[in-house]
């Protein structure tokens, strides 16, 4: 981007913007994620160990 930024900054604007979408998206995957912290038996079939 740092090349870009004096050729196409609308462009290198954009493709900021976009980026931060994908992290704010990921940011908000991971703290509900931490949330829903499931207990240790969650997903196991009943009557298997």
């Amino acid at each position: 981007m740092n090349r870009r930024i004096k050729s196409d900054p609308h462009s290198v604007l954009r493709d900021a913007h976009r980026l931060g979408v994908e992290v704010e998206k990921v940011a908000e995957l991971l703290h509900n994620k931490r949330r829903q912290t499931p207990s240790d038996d969650a997903g196991l079939l009943e009557g298997s160990l």
